[in-house]
C-alpha cells in the first residue's frame, strides 16, 4: 500500500465567501489543504503554521483590506505569502508588506496554481 502523503496547509485570508470558495478550488487542485479565514488576525488562532498565506491586497476598498494586519507579522516569521492584487497601487503596496509573490489579474489564478504546486514539491524539506 502507498503511504498518504500529507497536503500542506494554505490559508486564505478572505472575507467573502464566493471569492474564498473559487480560491479553495485553486488551492485543492495544487494538492493543498484549504482553510479559509476572514482577517489576518485568524491566524493567530491557527494550531498549526500553514505552508503559505494567500491575501488579496486591496488598496482601493472604502473598508478593511483583507490585507490588513499583514505588516505586523515579520516576514522572516512568516510563511510563504501570495498577495493578489489589481492595481499598481495594490502591487506596491504588497511589495512594501515583503510578500514573496504578487500576482496580478488577469493571471492570478494559473500564478496561484504554479506557486502553490512549488509548495507542494518543496513542502516537508528540512
Amino acid at each position: 500500500m502507498l503511504e498518504e502523503k500529507a497536503m500542506p496547509t494554505v490559508v486564505i485570508v478572505e472575507p467573502y465567501k464566493d471569492f474564498a470558495a473559487a480560491l479553495q478550488e485553486v488551492v485543492a487542485l495544487a494538492h493543498c489543504k484549504p482553510v479559509t479565514i476572514g482577517n489576518v488576525a485568524g491566524l493567530s488562532e491557527l494550531s498549526k503554521p500553514p505552508a503559505a498565506i494567500v491575501v488579496r491586497v486591496a488598496t482601493n476598498l472604502p473598508f478593511e483590506s483583507p490585507h490588513a494586519g499583514l505588516d505586523d507579522m515579520h516576514p522572516d516569521k512568516r510563511p510563504l505569502v501570495v498577495a493578489l492584487t489589481s492595481s499598481d497601487a495594490d502591487v506596491a503596496e504588497a511589495n512594501r508588506l515583503g510578500c514573496e509573490v504578487v500576482l496580478r489579474e488577469p493571471q492570478q489564478v494559473r500564478g496561484l496554481y504554479d506557486a502553490l504546486t512549488h509548495v507542494v514539491k518543496t513542502f516537508g524539506r528540512t
